[in-house]
């Protein structure tokens, strides 16, 4: 029993934990943050989940969206029905597509974007995370980061 419920747990904290890609991203992430004198984002177990799956559901839009067929911004619900609280009652998100996974190349388009670069410099944050959708049949997929 005691097996059972370690590699359960194991298992577990293997999803809990970001891929080298997510970890890779963050890394970029909080090193522009640094180069303009803020702090670095914590990264945000509680939103991991949640970044991930906005990831895939980009998969079979030709452009990123971030809004649900109501209108409503959809990671905003997530955050909701998953009763995760923000600090200052705000939270952004940004989405990416790469094919093939180019890591820097990313970094430097959502920098470059103002409204992209906004969510990435904003001092109302404290943390974030990064999920990921990989596709399977070409090197490369979707990614979303969750800000809050």
């Amino acid at each position: 029993m005691f097996s059972i419920v370690a590699t359960a747990l194991a298992a577990t904290l293997t999803l809990l934990q970001p891929t080298p890609l997510e970890g890779k991203m963050i890394d970029l992430t909080n090193a522009d943050r640094r180069q303009q004198g803020l702090s670095a984002l914590n990264f945000d177990y509680d939103t991991l989940a949640i970044a991930r799956v906005r990831a895939a559901d980009q998969q079979s839009l030709v452009s990123l969206n971030h809004f649900s067929s109501d209108g409503s911004l959809t990671f905003i619900r997530f955050l909701i029905e998953d009763h995760i609280t923000t600090a200052n009652g705000r939270a952004g998100e940004n989405l990416a597509r790469s094919y093939p996974w180019m890591p820097d190349d990313i970094e430097r388009a959502l920098i470059a974007s103002p409204a992209h670069r906004a969510n990435i410099l904003s001092t109302q944050w404290t943390s974030m995370s990064v999920g990921m959708w990989e596709d399977t049949t070409t090197p490369g997929g979707d990614l979303a980061f969750i800000f809050r």
